[in-house]
């Protein structure tokens, strides 16, 4: 009987040590250093990068709850909550992607924000019908921006997006259906795009 919860705080811990945020984050810290050799340069495109794909969509988020406009938690666990949420959250990698271009920022970086700000376009207009997994298309994006740009040697970090899957569908967030379709958009989806704007490989 202690299992069940056990494996239910694991999965709790799972979703939040992997919100698609931290996990944007994470990759664009690593696309920067990789891609710019000037430590300071590569901080200052992780910091804007990260605020506009991000930090800025989460305070966003964050300001909702304060203010008592949603009520499904950080998860957005209300499918009708998250529609002006993906939107903002779209505007503001669109916003970033301008910044970004101006400050001549790797390819791979701003690649991967306009795919984040067309994904975000596509979960809103899926959500309207479908709650579609958004933290299985997060942990899906950056393991295909880092698969893009580093190739297999980050292979092992695939396996977070099975455990990000099982997570909520052990949350009782999502069903396996929501999960696999989550992850499956935010791969093939981002794969295209970098493909198009970013073939490192």
């Amino acid at each position: 009987m202690s299992g069940a919860p056990r494996a239910l705080r694991l999965a709790h811990i799972i979703s939040l040590v992997c919100l698609p945020p931290l996990l944007a984050m994470a990759t664009l810290v690593a696309l920067c250093s990789h891609a710019i050799p000037d430590p300071a340069e590569a901080a200052r495109v992780a910091l804007v990068s990260s605020f506009f794909i991000a930090v800025g969509p989460s305070a966003y988020v964050a300001y909702l709850l304060k203010n008592h406009k949603i009520s499904g938690g950080v998860d957005l666990e209300l499918k009708e909550e998250r529609l002006r949420v993906y939107l903002a959250g779209a505007a503001s990698c669109a916003l970033g992607l301008l910044v970004l271009v101006r400050l001549s920022a790797p390819r791979s970086v701003t690649a991967l924000a306009l795919s984040y700000a067309t994904n975000a376009l596509v979960l809103a207009l899926i959500t309207q019908r479908w709650k579609i997994s958004a933290h299985a298309a997060g942990a899906a994006m950056p393991l295909t921006a880092l698969l893009n740009a580093f190739g297999t040697p980050v292979l092992p970090l695939a396996v977070i997006v099975p455990m990000v899957c099982w997570a909520r569908v052990k949350s009782q967030m999502h069903s396996v259906a929501q999960v696999c379709a989550g992850a499956l958009l935010g791969s093939v989806l981002t794969w295209t795009q970098l493909a198009l704007l970013a073939p490192h490989l």
